[in-house]
């Protein structure tokens, strides 16, 4: 269910519509903008009030885009380690289990 709650960034107030779930999480959110955009502001006191927001907000895609590409890197090693072990366990299973994993796995000598 969605509910109405105000968030403010930079002395500003943003209405916003949010799963109720979600609202700790979207405030923590609205909090972490505001201090990106605070602290490049004292930072840089001589740039212009749009660039601290497209700075920050370019800075957190960057972050954001680099999670995604790691994570994706971790789901296919993986998805490999996952495949390697399939082939195996098929070796196994084709072989009558007469291999060093199958004597392993059923106690006998390694």
């Amino acid at each position: 269910m969605s509910k109405s709650i105000r968030v403010r960034i930079l002395n500003r107030d943003y209405s916003l519509q949010v799963d109720r779930r979600n609202e700790q999480r979207v405030r923590k959110m609205a909090q972490y903008v505001d201090t990106r955009i605070r602290q490049f502001q004292q930072d840089h006191p001589d740039q212009s009030d749009i660039t601290g927001p497209v700075i920050v907000a370019l800075g957190i895609a960057e972050e954001l885009f680099a999670e995604r590409e790691e994570w994706t890197a971790a789901e296919n090693d993986r998805n490999a380690d996952i495949g390697e072990l399939i082939a195996s366990l098929d070796a196994v299973l084709v072989s009558g289990g007469s291999s060093t994993l199958s004597r392993k796995g059923r106690g006998g000598p390694g």
